[in-house]
């Protein structure tokens, strides 16, 4: 028991760290300018990368715009494009009022587009870095596949194997085989 009790630490005993498993993430911020046809303005924003587990592939962890000023439609300035997109429905201009909307996935696309482009981006991540979020659907399912067919003998790839599920002979969906994701793969790059 004397043995046992010796294993404890007392006061005095040094506390000790090892096998340090550790990330970091870049915080970009600033004004990019947004335009869809005669509309431009300038937006605000805050986005935090993080590198992701796709080899040269970084991703917008956590984004969100604070500001939007600047507006103008054809050169002429707008104070308020919620006022205007509503004084346009209400005038039977539905069409156009919806012309004047810029979706969130497409914001979320064109701060990554400027970011992956600028110099900072590339002088933290390398020059071969791609921006996840810029990527085609398509282009997407190819990382996917590639990272899954890579990693296919690991645990790390289990969430994109099952993504790419296959039906058997009974109609129940399983994973597929590693060939069955070449194939796949072989067949997007054609």
């Amino acid at each position: 028991m004397e043995n046992f009790l010796s294993k404890f630490a007392n006061a005095d005993t040094q506390v000790q760290s090892s096998n340090a498993n550790l990330s970091v993430s870049a915080e970009f911020h600033g004004t990019i300018d947004i335009s869809k046809g005669a509309l431009k303005m300038k937006i605000g924003f805050y986005a935090r990368l993080y590198k992701t587990k796709y080899e040269n592939f970084v991703s917008l962890d956590d984004w969100e715009v604070h500001d939007t000023s600047g507006i103008k439609f054809d050169g002429v300035p707008v104070d308020d494009l919620s006022a205007l997109k509503v004084s346009m429905r209400n005038s039977g201009l539905s069409t156009l009022a919806k012309g004047l909307e810029i979706e969130d996935n497409q914001i979320k696309k064109e701060i990554a587009t400027q970011i992956g482009q600028s110099k900072l981006f590339k002088s933290i991540y390398g020059k071969t870095a791609v921006m996840h979020d810029t990527l085609s659907d398509e282009d997407k399912k190819k990382v996917w596949l590639k990272y899954a067919i890579d990693n296919y003998h690991s645990n790390n790839a289990k969430s994109e194997i099952n993504t790419f599920s296959v039906e058997d002979e009974e109609g129940n969906k399983i994973a597929p085989s590693y060939e069955q994701l070449v194939e796949m793969y072989n067949q997007l790059n054609q």
